[in-house]
């Protein structure tokens, strides 16, 4: 290609060099002159149309270059540091103090006060048909039964507050007869019962609202114990002595709520 350019150069020098060595021939024939023109311009142009083609043709593509070694291993990025702790939230205000119950006395179980709805008639010998009422007491064992006592109460009251009694058992209510309320302590109940010492027949009755009952067990004395006799309970005192308290110096000396 190179070659080529050397030889359209190298001809279009000579063909500048002969216009210039006939000169004056040209002045006297123009029409030779206007000729050489033209067909220098034609091979200007003839020439620069193949370099034009030449310059813009691609050539085939050449085969696909091996693959080359690979490159080092990268190295491992570090971790990023743990963010720090939050501060604690601040403590919460201490609540008030609940108000301190009445402390008991060890071993002593007493009930709430609760009224009796399952009165039924029932034949309790000696006593003849009687209305009696159960409650569940599972502290009521057979050791209380032998040991301790058994102490029950009857009150009337009008919504929660006591307006007569309470009234330890037996209880002797009036009604034109003589009803006695009374309670029988047996292996994990109370069985409460009204008698009509009257007739000997108190069919029917029932003494539910407004009146409620509760008990108190109180077990046996310890055996062994110093001034300990087989009729002391766990109080110190006899079942004879603690009979004769009211229900108010029970509760006292007990330690137990009203």
């Amino acid at each position: 290609m190179n070659a080529f350019f050397s030889f359209i150069f190298k001809s279009l020098w000579e063909k500048q060099k002969i216009p210039l060595l006939l000169k004056l021939k040209s002045i006297i024939s123009p029409k030779t002159n206007t000729m050489r023109k033209f067909r220098l311009l034609s091979l200007l142009l003839l020439a620069i149309t193949f370099i034009v083609i030449n310059c813009t043709k691609e050539g085939p593509e050449g085969p696909v270059g091996a693959t080359g070694p690979q490159g080092p291993a990268g190295a491992n990025g570090t971790n990023g540091t743990n963010g720090t702790n939050g501060t604690n939230g601040a403590t919460g205000t201490t609540g008030p103090q609940g108000i301190q119950g009445v402390p008991g006395t060890a071993n002593v179980i007493y009930s709430s006060w609760a009224v009796q709805t399952n009165w039924a008639d029932s034949s309790i010998l000696n006593m003849g048909t009687v209305g009696r009422s159960i409650r569940t007491a599972p502290g009521v064992t057979q050791s209380i039964i032998d040991q301790g006592v058994v102490f029950a109460y009857v009150a009337q009251f009008i919504g929660s507050t006591i307006i007569q009694g309470p009234y330890a058992l037996p209880w002797v209510a009036y009604t034109g007869n003589q009803i006695l309320v009374n309670c029988i302590p047996a292996v994990g109940k109370v069985i409460f019962y009204m008698m009509n010492t009257s007739t000997g027949n108190a069919s029917g009755y029932t003494l539910d609202s407004p009146y409620q009952f509760r008990y108190i067990i109180i077990p046996g004395g310890v055996s062994g114990g110093r001034g300990i006799n087989s009729n002391m309970t766990s109080t110190g005192y006899t079942v004879d002595e603690l009979k004769t308290m009211s229900y108010h110096q029970v509760c006292t000396l007990l330690k137990i709520s009203e």
